[in-house]
């Protein structure tokens, strides 16, 4: 949470200076001496009275105008603080009744003590990943209780995370297959801060709570796996979702900057025009 709310705060300490050399350029049309961070916007103003760059009604107005824009970037980072749902991150696809190719059984890779198996995912912002919904068998009546977790640059790798951590059933997608097999979504928790990127995942040490061995649904995905150290690229990969949340600047969110700095520049320029208005009467 700490380094979350560092980065909104980076984030709007960029975009105020942005916003502010844009209005120094398009008002002045000529470059201004820096003051230093902090107290940039109103020095800015200040020299532009004194050298008689704007009068002083109008960089009293720009000065409002900035004000506008400081409290859309409030806005936007309480927004952006605040809890919300998690995305969908990355999705490998889901567990198939009959596998994924039409005429062969479904199949899963045993994830306990003694094996575990790695999935390869991909994103393209950075994110938090917060929570994992995985396809696991187990034997009928039997449930998943916890499961080891790892996220790394390799398959079975964990330089960058690793937990274990509680499992909830979501969903019995298909029971008592075949005669003998629960398959279920399950979901559980993790945590790791990532850039883009490719890395791995990786599941093993399944408790169930009559024992026995967990295994995860082989869907075929589009991602490489990884099993008792052979890598199969592109196939025989699981069924699971990561969810977390994506660091990018949500569209809404600038949107709504954007309205407020052209509706407090709209109210601004309509008390200029009444008030020259008037004093030509």
């Amino acid at each position: 949470m700490v380094g979350r709310s560092a980065n909104h705060r980076k984030f709007a300490t960029l975009f105020a200076t942005l916003c502010i050399d844009t209005v120094r350029i398009a008002v002045t049309n000529r470059d201004l001496p820096s003051f230093g961070p902090g107290s940039r916007t109103l020095t800015m103003f200040q020299h532009a009275a004194r050298t008689r760059i704007l009068d002083t009604e109008r960089c009293q107005q720009m000065l409002r105008l900035s004000s506008f824009i400081g409290i859309g970037l409030l806005l936007v980072v309480m927004t952006s603080s605040s809890a919300k749902a998690d995305q969908l991150l990355f999705d490998n696809g889901p567990m198939y009744r009959d596998g994924p190719v039409p005429g062969f059984p479904a199949s899963a890779f045993a994830i306990d003590t003694t094996y575990d198996a790695s999935d390869a995912f991909s994103l393209i912002n950075s994110a938090s990943l917060h929570s994992v919904t995985a396809g696991i068998w187990t034997d009928v009546g039997n449930v998943l209780t916890s499961v080891t977790w790892k996220i790394g640059t390799q398959p079975q790798a964990n330089d960058i995370a690793m937990g274990t951590s509680a499992a909830t059933i979501d969903t019995l997608v298909f029971g008592n297959y075949q005669n003998q097999w629960d398959r279920s979504e399950y979901s559980f928790l993790i945590n790791a801060d990532l850039a883009p990127g490719t890395y791995w995942l990786t599941l093993g040490q399944a408790q169930l709570s009559r024992g026995g061995r967990g295994y995860w649904d082989n869907n075929n995905g589009p991602t490489s796996s990884m099993f008792t150290n052979v890598v199969y690229p592109g196939t025989n990969s699981e069924s699971f979702q990561i969810y977390g949340q994506a660091r990018t600047p949500e569209p809404g969110a600038v949107a709504m900057v954007m309205g407020l700095g052209i509706s407090g520049w709209s109210v601004l320029r309509r008390r200029r025009l009444a008030a020259k208005n008037t004093s030509q009467r």
